[in-house]
């Protein structure tokens, strides 16, 4: 046969409801509620010489935003690259919508105590996309490199974004940007030379804009960097190591001359951000595990000192943080 074809279906039905109430018996959110109905259908078609597609329909009604649609298209095939390596290139398309949550509509996320409160929005928009990447694979033995291109166009797409200082607790408000674009690349490694060695690291650029302002989205970094490095002392002993770095990241604006025009770039505290994160784990039998873990190795967190109104510091307000346990599974 010169093709195949494997078509699948099925639909989905999902119901939210919220209440937020203080401690005090104060009702800050009533009863919030919301429900939606998703269908879809896609067809797996697999050629004997044009490699594989998958096309695809979603179609979803929200009880408060009502009916959208959204279509897909990927497409796979094997390529003869480089001798001995099994390559593989991938190309889709896709149109993203995603309705706001509860959450992001009503939450009211307090942390005075901290410096910060994140306000729900309820005049959010469901958020808009149009996606497209690029993927090559090539692999040998135990080896996988992979480069992926993407660009991505946004409409509403979703922010955290600042509102200023009340009584020096800054205040932050989900927020539709009106039209942003996000591009960028990212390489991946993974090596698995022998059985007990496993690591996997990547590294990505991403550049974004919001078309309304001309600015970078906030709260994107431009470089970022991940990986995972694990190590079997034994069948039963696993010793692991996670990383996650971020250079760069668009802060924002502020008004620095009182003429309620945000004009002056907020500074970065660190233009790095990095957490690492090693853990341990011993199988007692197979449904008994014990681990044990340092979360943020070198202590990075939100420093107290800085200037809130003219700068910013993304770093966790987390401390270093020492676990055990024990995980049984019935």
């Amino acid at each position: 046969s010169q093709y195949q074809n494997t078509l699948s279906y099925g639909i989905s039905a999902q119901l939210n409801q919220m209440a937020q109430n203080k401690l005090e018996g104060i009702t800050e959110i009533d009863d919030k509620e919301s429900s939606t109905i998703e269908a879809y259908a896609q067809s797996h078609v697999m050629t004997a010489h044009y490699g594989e597609f998958v096309p695809g329909l979603r179609v979803q009604n929200d009880s408060d935003f009502g009916f959208y649609s959204n279509a897909k298209l990927n497409w796979m095939k094997d390529i003869n690259l480089l001798a001995g390596v099994e390559s593989k290139l991938r190309l889709s398309y896709g149109q993203g919508y995603r309705t706001p949550d509860l959450k992001q509509r009503f939450y009211l996320f307090d942390h005075s105590n901290l410096g910060y409160i994140i306000q729900g929005n309820e005049n959010l928009e469901p958020e808009e996309s149009n996606n497209y990447n690029m993927t090559l694979t090539l692999k040998k033995d135990n080896t996988r490199l992979e480069w992926s291109v993407f660009y991505n166009q946004y409409r509403n797409k979703i922010e955290t974004v600042s509102n200023g200082f009340v009584d020096n607790i800054e205040q932050f408000q989900y927020e539709n940007v009106g039209e942003a674009i996000t591009q960028g690349q990212e390489l991946s490694l993974v090596l698995h030379p022998i059985e007990s060695i496993y690591w996997q690291q990547s590294i990505a650029y991403l550049d974004t804009k919001n078309l309304d302002t001309g600015k970078r989205l906030e709260d994107q970094p431009l470089w970022s960097y991940k990986t995972q490095f694990n190590y079997s002392l034994t069948h039963k002993l696993i010793m692991s190591l996670y990383g996650s770095i971020e250079y760069d990241t668009y802060n924002g604006q502020y008004d620095s001359d009182g003429d309620d025009v945000n004009d002056t770039d907020i500074n970065a505290v660190t233009k790095v951000i990095q957490i690492w994160d090693i853990k341990a784990s011993y199988r007692i039998i197979n449904q008994v595990n014990l681990y044990t873990s340092i979360d943020n190795l070198f202590d990075q967190k939100r420093s107290i000192g800085y200037d809130t109104v003219a700068e910013v510091d993304e770093r966790t307000i987390e401390s270093r943080i020492f676990n055990f346990g024990i995980n049984v599974i019935f």
